[in-house]
């Protein structure tokens, strides 16, 4: 939920930036998964690792009425508008009537298609025995987001299997987009992630409530690479194309803003994605 009911609109509608920083710390009831905190973090490192609070954060100031539009826009058609609007839901997921794998490939997949939704569908047509076709599906296609947005939460979520969660996942010659998932007492184990060519979402568990008891990688990481490597064989390799809208920046990792040279000396200075217009213009004010 993180990148489609907070990233993704929030980016779209100017609130936030790859670079956006939030404090780490304890917010209200909510916690972190395994109780840590990190202090001031980006939002590229927080989708990353998968902190909550920066997360919580974020979606009050994207709004939660634009993150539930957001969300429909791409596909999640079952939010409920009074049970669901709150931060918690929509920033961390456990919606009123939840969501699936089909739904989450579309979603994920409008960014990897430049911010164009198109409705998944289980078939393409259904022909005769004399080739006839009886019947084609019906696909809806609309733009949700610009093109240089969903570049940049590309980008944003390719550094899961860069630093993140995921570092176990990869196709050969492939640039692979990605974010992991797991509910509250290990219910479910979630994975979606999405190359040039592909986008593919699996959702790990059992049928009534049970903890999955897994070490080490993330399941639906593990099937996902299954199912993907063996997919991509023989097709060119190929990288997200960077759309003209988006530009580079060099920010402090702890401000978010501009860097000083005492972000300099203090190795804090990294180069990150902006939709044009969006890149911060005042300086660093931790590191005089």
């Amino acid at each position: 939920m993180k990148p489609i009911g907070v990233l993704a609109p929030g980016i779209e509608n100017r609130s936030l930036t790859a670079g956006t920083v939030y404090e780490d710390e304890p917010f209200r009831q909510f916690r972190n998964y395994g109780g840590n905190f990190r202090g001031p973090m980006t939002m590229r490192q927080s989708s990353a690792i998968s902190q909550n609070i920066p997360f919580l954060k974020a979606v009050i100031d994207v709004g939660t009425n634009r993150s539930i539009e957001f969300l429909r826009s791409i596909g999640l058609n079952r939010i409920c508008s009074e049970r669901d609007n709150n931060i918690a839901s929509l920033a961390l997921g456990g919606l009123t009537y939840g969501s699936n794998a089909l739904e989450m490939a579309g979603a994920y997949g409008a960014f990897a298609n430049g911010g164009v939704f198109i409705t998944p569908t289980f078939y393409t047509k259904v022909t005769d025995s004399n080739g006839n076709v009886v019947r084609e599906a019906q696909q809806e296609t609309r733009r949700v987001m610009s093109e240089a947005a969903a570049f940049v939460v590309t980008e944003v979520l390719m550094e899961t299997g860069r630093t993140g969660t995921a570092t176990n996942v990869s196709v050969s010659g492939m640039q692979v987009a990605s974010k992991t998932g797991t509910t509250n007492n290990h219910f479910d184990r979630w994975f979606v992630g999405y190359t040039p060519h592909f986008t593919g979402a699996v959702w790990f568990g059992f049928d009534e409530n049970e903890t999955v008891r897994w070490s080490g990688a993330n399941p639906g990481s593990l099937i996902w690479n299954g199912v993907m490597r063996p997919s991509h064989q023989g097709m060119p390799g190929r990288s997200f194309t960077r759309p003209d809208g988006v530009v580079t920046a060099s920010i402090c990792r702890i401000s978010g803003l501009l860097p000083t040279t005492g972000c300099t000396r203090r190795n804090m200075v990294y180069t990150e994605f902006f939709v044009r217009g969006t890149v911060p213009t005042g300086h660093c004010h931790v590191h005089r």
